[in-house]
């Protein structure tokens, strides 16, 4: 599994064993499933949304109200 974030030098949680931080592009070109849970308003701003392989799976938990 890999966790991706801007800044893998910010992260201030602990992850278990078989997570991986890796930056959001490296987790999108990287994964079968993405699951965005970031607001809506900055999914345009998301590096790496170009990076998604076909038949990637994305789950967008985003609320766009």
């Amino acid at each position: 599994m890999r966790l991706g974030t801007r800044d893998i030098n910010t992260v201030r949680c602990e992850v278990g064993p078989g997570v991986n931080i890796v930056t959001n592009k490296e987790a999108m070109r990287e994964g079968r499933v993405v699951i965005l849970a970031i607001p809506g308003q900055f999914q345009r701003t998301l590096a790496g949304l170009s990076e998604l392989r076909p038949g990637t799976v994305v789950v967008d938990c985003s609320n766009r109200h």
